[in-house]
Parts: structure tokens; sequence; C-alpha cells
């Protein structure tokens, strides 16, 4: 299942709700959930990130997820997000949509933060 939320800021408990919503009772396979957040000033960027998580523990079986801030703030989302990131490539004249990296860009930044070896 899918969910995007754009203009306005969940909650993070809404935001576990529409993950557990996507989840369809069990009958999907997998779940994306776009957020829009109005501001970074409390690490927003990450919403989608640890809304995801949160629901992960409350349901079985754990299914994967993809979970994204829209725009440029939330180039950072797509660097946590391990699964099914939608990337763009350089070779490409513009990026699909705003805040999008290249698979480049979001391997060097897990590099960065620790998350690869």
């Amino acid at each position: 299942g899918s969910h995007h939320v754009v203009g306005r800021q969940v909650t993070e408990d809404e935001a576990v709700d529409l993950y557990r919503q996507c989840r369809m009772s069990g009958r999907a396979h997998g779940t994306k959930v776009v957020l829009s957040i109005d501001s970074n000033d409390d690490d927003e960027d990450q919403l989608a990130h640890r809304a995801g998580k949160r629901a992960a523990k409350l349901d079985g079986p754990e299914v994967p997820n993809i979970g994204l801030v829209l725009g440029e703030t939330g180039s950072y989302s797509r660097i946590l997000n391990r699964r099914f990131t939608p990337v763009t490539h350089e070779s490409l004249p513009s990026v699909a949509a705003p805040g999008q990296l290249t698979a480049a860009e979001i391997m060097a930044g897990r590099l960065l933060m620790g998350q690869i070896p």
C-alpha cells in the first residue's frame, strides 16, 4: 500500500498509523509513505524513517517499507531509507523529484554516516 501526505505535516503517531494502514491487514508486500515537513528544526527529515521503524514493531510479519520526506529537505530521508530508494542518475538532465539523489550520492552519504563499512 502507498500513501502520500502533501502540504501538511503529520505527527509521528499519525505517520505510524499511515504505515499500518498501508500494510492492508497483512495483504501488502510492501508499504510506501511519503510525508511533507514544515521545517527541519527537530530532525523532522527523519520522521518517515522513525515512523516506519516503529510501525514495523507493531504488526507482524514485517514487510519492507519505503519512507520518504518530500523536497530538498527530504534528501536525508533517502539516505536513511534502506530498501527501494528512488534514485536518479548523474547522466540525466534533471532529477524526477526535488531532493532526489543519485545512487552514488546515497552510498556516499551512508558511508559518511557509518551505515556501511
